[in-house]
């Protein structure tokens, strides 16, 4: 007798008319299940022998009408199967079209959806067109001077600040410059470019950077890709060059080494740890100052998020925030909504060098009362970071650099 499997009863019968013949009977048939590595997969298996042996397998001596009846079930349930494997596979045709109709509905809706986003950009644009249209600009000056600061209006507004600051802005500096001697046009652009630098101090002030140092313990929270790891590679060979030598410590959770991969061209290492357990005891166990490189967690993944919040707490951990200087207003607000809970002594405002203007993210903070401590312009470690100055913030919404 043999046995054979195949994944529809045709292909199992071509096998045994292959091995046996076209003489073979057919002795039973079932269904079953073979593991394919970690997922089962459904088989047909067909016993058949040549007559004389299927005759042995057959229990007894069955009357010719038994065999008959024998015959015509075995017969039946192959049909049967046949029917099934039919259906299984116009089923699975079925879903294939469906999902491939689900997928193109989809993508068309995300086009309407972005041509919507682009027609409401638009049409809000052209809105504040109209207001600055039927409510002028509050400037009474000359006309070179005029033109000079509708310019720095312009400017301002394009370089992300909401119009009504735009405007109460140069209402300020048309004031500040009505009670001057300023009318040259270069005058006024330096004396604008002054003016924007100290509504961004009130805006967002600024910290002396090496408040970040004398601490105890270290880390950096932020959103993933805002550029942590690199940022404290940075300040790390930094110090080191200085003659300050802190632990330094990195979550290998995702099987990420690049901490340690930035610190070895410069002799530096980083020893890694598995878990916020391994994170804490580490941290308690220093006894010079430590530094800690969190793996990146999404503010969404609540569990993750509240045993990061725990293992700040539980520490004296003195806490910065990295934000991209790309963010827009709302989603430094949202950011802001759940990272502030780490209470961070202050943001560290990365890869400026990525963006136009930090506008959105500046007008986020501004809400939050958190200084500015440090920027960084490029991946370049350990030389490609600065401190927080309102003059280079106000250089890039004016456009000047």
């Amino acid at each position: 007798m043999v046995r054979v499997r195949a994944g529809s009863v045709k292909e199992a019968l071509d096998k045994l008319k292959r091995e046996l013949g076209s003489e073979a009977v057919v002795v039973s048939t079932r269904t079953v299940w073979e593991r394919d590595g970690v997922r089962k997969r459904r088989l047909i298996e067909i016993a058949a022998a040549v007559e004389n042996e299927a005759a042995a397998n057959i229990p007894g001596e069955m009357p010719q009408q038994v065999a008959e009846l024998h015959e015509d079930l075995r017969s039946e349930i192959l049909n049967l199967s046949a029917a099934v494997d039919g259906l299984r596979e116009s089923w699975d045709r079925a879903q294939i079209q469906v999902f491939s109709e689900l997928k193109d509905r989809t993508a068309r809706l995300e086009d309407d959806v972005s041509k919507l986003y682009d027609s409401l950009h638009d049409l809000a644009r052209t809105l504040e067109r109209v207001v600055d249209e039927m409510f002028p600009l509050p400037i009474s000056r000359d006309k070179g001077v005029e033109g000079t600061l509708k310019r720095v209006y312009q400017k301002l507004w394009e370089g992300g600040l909401h119009p009504s600051i735009c405007r109460r802005w140069l209402k300020e500096l048309a004031d500040e410059l009505g009670s001057s001697e300023a009318s040259d046009p270069g005058d006024v652009e330096n004396r604008a470019l002054e003016f924007v630098a100290r509504k961004l101090l009130d805006l967002v002030p600024p910290c002396d950077p090496s408040q970040i140092q004398g601490f105890r313990q270290l880390a950096f929270v932020g959103p993933s890709g805002a550029g942590k790891t690199t940022t404290l590679a940075k300040l790390i060979v930094d110090w080191a060059d200085r003659g300050a030598k802190p632990a330094v410590a990195y979550m290998k959770r995702d099987g990420s080494t690049a901490l340690d991969s930035l610190l070895k061209p410069f002799g530096l290492s980083a020893t890694p740890v598995q878990s916020w357990e391994d994170a804490r005891r580490w941290m308690l166990g220093c006894e010079v100052p430590a530094i800690l490189d969190l793996c990146g967690v999404s503010p969404r993944d609540g569990a993750q998020f509240g045993m990061l919040e725990g293992l700040c707490s539980s520490l004296d951990m003195s806490v910065h925030l990295c934000l991209p200087a790309s963010l827009s207003l709302s989603d430094t607000q949202w950011l802001m909504d759940r990272f502030g809970r780490f209470k961070p002594r202050s943001v560290i405002l990365t890869k400026l060098d990525e963006c136009k203007s930090p506008a959105g993210v500046l007008q986020g903070l501004s809400r939050c009362g958190i200084p500015l401590s440090i920027f960084t312009t490029g991946r370049d470690i350990p030389r490609d970071f600065e401190s927080a100055t309102p003059e280079r913030l106000a250089a890039m919404i004016l456009g000047l650099i």
